[in-house]
C-alpha cells in the first residue's frame, strides 16, 4: 500500500486514477451509471455531497473546517487553481511573473471577475484576503508570515514581495488556503472573526449562496455571470447534513447522495459502498494524513514530557490500524511527517514503540502511582463524534490506557464547536485529530506545531512552543532547495519525536466514492478545489 500512497509525494497522475466497481446484475441504484467519456461534460442537474455537522463558517480564510471547505468552497475564487497532478493553473489571476530572485509576485486579476453582488474584483480585495487569511487561517498562515509586503498599482495589479523565496508560496493560493473575500462585505468589521456565519456569503466563485437550512441542507446555485466561459456545468451545488456515518452510507446506497468524501466514509462499510452499480472509488482522495493524539501541554500532567512517552508507549498503533480503520488505506505512523511524502519523510527517526512495561515506569517515575484500584489519573480524551475513524481510534486509545492504569473519558465533539473548544478556548485533555499534509510540510502540517499557530483555528490546538521547531519549519519554507528543505524538516521530525507535543497513530490516505453519473472528479486534489469542472450525466 505505501506504494501506492508514495505516488503523491512524486505528484504523479497515476496516484489519482478513479477506479470503478461494479455490482452484481439487478437492480441499480438511482443514478449508478458511470459518465460517458464520449459524451463529455453536460450542463444541468444537480451535485449532491454528504457533510457531518453545520460547518464552523463560511468565511474560508477563517477556518480548515472539512463541512465548511465542502459546502462553500464553490462560492469563491483564489488566485489560483491546482492540477490533479499539482501543476498551478490560472483562477482570479489571468497571469503571473515571479521576478528571478523569487521573491516578487506579479499578479494580474481577470478584468471580468465580479463578486455575486456585481461588483468587481479588485486588487483591494484580494490584499484584504491575504491579510485576513495570515491571521486567522491555519494552513495559510505559516506561508504568509514569509510576505514583506503588498502592493496595488492598480485594480487589476497585485504586487506580493516575499522575505524569502519559498517553494510553495504559489500553490498556497488556491482555494484550499486562501478564498477571495468581498472586501466590502466585511469593511464595518473591524475583526471578521464576529461574523462567523454570513447571512448571504458573498464570493466570485461559479455557484452562489441560494440558501443554509441549519442541520439539514445548504443549496448553492449556478453563477450564471461567472468569469470562465461555459462553466460551471451543474445548476445546483447541495451539501446534505448527515451526521451518522451508516446513514451516509445507506444514502449513497438509495442514491440520495451522489458523493462521500473519504474522511466521512464508514470504512467498516466500504464493502457494501463498492456494490453500488457503477461506483466510483478513489483509493487515494486528497493528499496523504495522520490521526493524531494531541496533548494539551498546558494542563497537568500532560505537560511532563514522561507521561505524553508513557501514553505513546501505552498505545498499540496497530490496533488503531486494525480496529480504527479497518486495514482501510492505513498503516502504523512512524514519523510526524507521513511516511508517504517520501520527499520529506526521515526513517532514521523512530517513534516510542508500544511497551506497556515501560509506559508504567515511566508514570510511576513521573510520580503518577497507581491507586488501589489501578488508576493513576483520569483524562478526557476528546473527538469528532460524526467521524467513524476517529471515534474507533478514541476508542482503542481508551482500551489500551487502561493497561497502563490511566481511566480515559471519551468526550464526542460536534464540529461545529469543537474549534472554539480545543483550539481557541485549550478546553481539553488529550484530542484525535485527523491531519492533512496538503502535499507539503509547509502547507499542512507546519500549522499544528508552530507558536505562531497556538489559538489559530485548528492550528497548534496543544500549545506547544519550541524555537528549534519554529527555526527549522522556516528554515525549510524559505527556501527552494529540495535537499535543505529535506534536512529542515528532518530536524523537525527528530526534534518532535522527543518532545511529543503530539503522537501520530496512523497514517491515512481517504477513499472517497462518488456515483457513477458524476464526471470530472479529477480535476483538482479535491472535489470541491474546481467545482465548476464537476457534471451530471442526464
Amino acid at each position: 500500500m505505501s506504494k501506492t500512497m508514495r505516488l503523491f509525494a512524486g505528484l504523479t497522475a497515476a496516484a489519482l486514477l478513479l477506479l470503478s466497481a461494479c455490482a452484481a446484475p439487478g437492480a441499480a441504484p438511482k443514478g449508478s451509471a458511470a459518465p460517458s467519456a464520449a459524451a463529455g461534460p453536460q450542463r444541468g442537474g444537480s451535485f449532491i455531497g454528504a457533510i457531518t455537522a453545520d460547518p464552523q463558517t463560511a468565511n474560508l480564510d477563517l477556518t480548515t473546517d472539512t463541512n465548511s471547505s465542502d459546502a462553500f468552497t464553490p462560492l469563491f475564487s483564489s488566485l489560483i487553481a491546482l492540477t490533479k497532478d499539482q501543476q498551478v493553473v490560472p483562477d482570479l489571476a489571468d497571469s503571473w511573473t515571479i521576478s528571478p530572485d523569487g521573491r516578487r509576485y506579479e499578479f494580474k486579476l481577470n478584468k471580468n471577475a465580479r463578486f455575486h453582488d456585481g461588483q468587481a474584483v479588485t486588487s483591494a480585495d484580494v490584499q484584504y484576503s491575504l491579510e485576513v487569511a495570515s491571521k486567522y487561517q491555519a494552513k495559510a498562515a505559516p506561508i504568509l508570515k514569509n510576505v514583506d509586503g503588498i502592493a496595488t498599482p492598480d485594480p487589476n495589479t497585485i504586487v506580493v514581495t516575499l522575505k524569502n523565496p519559498s517553494a510553495v508560496f504559489l500553490k498556497s493560493l488556491n482555494t484550499a488556503s486562501v478564498v477571495i473575500l468581498s472586501k466590502r462585505q466585511f469593511n464595518a468589521v473591524p475583526d471578521p472573526r464576529t461574523v462567523t456565519n454570513l447571512a448571504a456569503p458573498i464570493g466570485s466563485g461559479p455557484f452562489k449562496f441560494k440558501e443554509w437550512v441549519k442541520g439539514d441542507h445548504i443549496t448553492l446555485v449556478r453563477n450564471d455571470d461567472y468569469f470562465k466561459p461555459g462553466v460551471p456545468y451543474l445548476d445546483q451545488w447541495i451539501s446534505r447534513i448527515i451526521p451518522d456515518p451508516g446513514s451516509r452510507t445507506i444514502a449513497f446506497q438509495k442514491g440520495e447522495i451522489d458523493y462521500i468524501r473519504g474522511q466521512f466514509v464508514a470504512r467498516e462499510q466500504l464493502p457494501d459502498l463498492q456494490k453500488v452499480a457503477g461506483v466510483q472509488i478513489d483509493q487515494h482522495g486528497g493528499y496523504p494524513g495522520e490521526e493524531l493524539l494531541e496533548f494539551n501541554l498546558k494542563k497537568k500532567p500532560f505537560d511532563d514530557v514522561r507521561v505524553r512517552e508513557a501514553i505513546a508507549r501505552g498505545i498499540d498503533q496497530r490496533a488503531v490500524v486494525e480496529r480504527g480503520y479497518v486495514n482501510a488505506g492505513a498503516q502504523v505512523s512512524k514519523s510526524h511527517i507521513p511516511a508517504d511524502l517520501a520527499a520529506f519523510f526521515d526513517p532514521s527517526v523512530k517513534l516510542p514503540a508500544h511497551d506497556v512495561a515501560l509506559a508504567n515506569k515511566l508514570l510511576d517515575d513521573a510520580g503518577y502511582k497507581k491507586g488501589a484500584d489501578g488508576t493513576r489519573f483520569r483524562a478526557k480524551l476528546s473527538f469528532l463524534a460524526n467521524v467513524g475513524a476517529d471515534a474507533k481510534s478514541a476508542a482503542v486509545v481508551k482500551d489500551n490506557l487502561k493497561d497502563v492504569g490511566i481511566q480515559v473519558d471519551l468526550d464526542p465533539l460536534e464540529a461545529a464547536t469543537s474549534a472554539k473548544q480545543i483550539f481557541t478556548d485549550g478546553n481539553f485533555d488529550m484530542f484525535v485529530a485527523a491531519l492533512t499534509s496538503l502535499g507539503d510540510p509547509d502547507l499542512g502540517i507546519a500549522r499544528f506545531y508552530l507558536t505562531s499557530s497556538i489559538g489559530v483555528n485548528n492550528g497548534n490546538g496543544s500549545r506547544y512552543s519550541n524555537p528549534a521547531v519554529d527555526q527549522a519549519f522556516a528554515d525549510g519554507g524559505k527556501t527552494v532547495d529540495a535537499a535543505a528543505r529535506k534536512a529542515a524538516y528532518a530536524t523537525v521530525q527528530a526534534i518532535l519525536a522527543k518532545d511529543l507535543p503530539t503522537f501520530p497513530l496512523v497514517d491515512y490516505s481517504n477513499i472517497d466514492v462518488a456515483q457513477g453519473v458524476i464526471g470530472g472528479l479529477l480535476q483538482a486534489p479535491y472535489h470541491y478545489a474546481r467545482p465548476e469542472l464537476l457534471w451530471r450525466r442526464q
